[in-house]
């Protein structure tokens, strides 16, 4: 799957790996901020848009998806063609919610750019 500008699939990928986030030890938790804020500096993104983002509402914004990509490229679940690691995005989840998130995961994986 490839990371577009019209595809908000990615961002629900990366409410997914945030939800797991939460679950995560105060250590963890301290990374993920670090990539937040490295991301967030190097896309020029919002904060609000980024908040807003997590809430499931997604703005028109390059500088957010730039941000989204980022915060993907990092954690290794895309490629630097945009193409999704699917099988790497869903080890990042915790094991909870990954018997409900992955079968949407690695179907919305499937589909090419072309079929979204």
């Amino acid at each position: 799957m490839e990371l577009n500008g019209n595809n908000p699939l990615p961002l629900l990928r990366l409410g997914c790996v945030q939800y797991a986030v939460f679950c995560m030890s105060d250590e963890m938790q301290e990374l993920i901020d670090m990539l937040h804020n490295t991301c967030k500096e190097q896309s020029g993104a919002s904060e609000d848009a980024v908040s807003a983002a997590k809430k499931g509402t997604f703005a028109d914004d390059n500088n957010l998806r730039c941000y989204v990509k980022c915060i993907m490229s990092e954690m290794s679940t895309i490629d630097d063609d945009g193409i999704v690691d699917v099988d790497a995005a869903v080890a990042l989840l915790p094991d909870d919610i990954r018997s409900k998130m992955e079968p949407t995961m690695r179907k919305c994986g499937t589909q090419s750019k072309a079929s979204l």
